[in-house]
């Protein structure tokens, strides 16, 4: 099962070397996935979170943001 949280944004996300600090990026078969701890942006926060978006420019958009 999966759960639709609603997303709000306070604030950006930091920048290092033109990449997203503090978020991990991969591709998966048709999926682009961002993943972060909540800790990183808000020490009352923990776990883990990841996004994923549907798009056959995965692994493209991965590079671009600096997947490793």
């Amino acid at each position: 099962m999966t759960s639709r949280i609603p997303l709000s944004v306070s604030g950006s996300v930091p920048l290092r070397e033109g990449r997203p600090f503090g978020v991990t990026v991969r591709a998966e078969e048709r999926r682009l996935v961002l993943g972060y701890e909540p800790a990183t942006f808000h020490a009352d926060r923990t776990g883990h979170v990841e996004v994923r978006f549907k798009t056959a420019e995965a692994p493209r958009i991965a590079a671009l943001l600096g997947a490793r």
